[in-house]
């Protein structure tokens, strides 16, 4: 599995889980701490305060062991209504686009999967990411307008 932490400027963290290891808490806070790391290099004094984070209800991204890290580091996180995967800019683009580039390939190992998937990320322009933090936020307003 590959996690993928993302704003509209860039890809900021892409991980793979080890293998034999579960997406659980620790992984989720783990990954937080990776980019605070690389948030800090371009923002040292605030890092990631006041920014705001986008996971789904996922067990591991609400678990009280990842909420504390998401307050130790700052964080706001978006609430994310549930059974709403087209909300997420990584569930309606992102996902689709890797699996649509991937399509008919193998890898020998997970090291040389991540390789291509990161390849593969910094071929999406900044344009391409704009307009996609756009459509995020036309689908935002529309569940707002409905009401949820």
């Amino acid at each position: 599995m590959i996690t993928v932490l993302w704003t509209i400027k860039g890809f900021l963290v892409v991980d793979a889980l080890p293998d034999g290891s579960r997406f659980n808490s620790s992984y989720a806070a783990s990954l937080l701490h990776k980019l605070s790391s690389v948030v800090r290099e371009s923002r040292p004094v605030s890092g990631l305060s006041g920014l705001f984070l986008h996971w789904d209800n996922a067990r591991p991204h609400i678990s009280t062991l990842t909420q504390g890290v998401v307050e130790e580091l700052g964080l706001r996180r978006l609430c994310h209504p549930p059974y709403s995967p087209d909300l997420a800019p990584s569930d309606f683009f992102l996902f689709g686009n890797l699996k649509r580039v991937l399509k008919g390939s193998t890898f020998v190992s997970a090291e040389e999967l991540l390789a291509v998937v990161q390849e593969k990320l910094s071929q999406i322009s900044k344009e391409v990411l704009a307009s996609v933090f756009e459509e995020w936020t036309i689908r935002l307003h529309a569940v707002i307008e409905s009401g949820g």
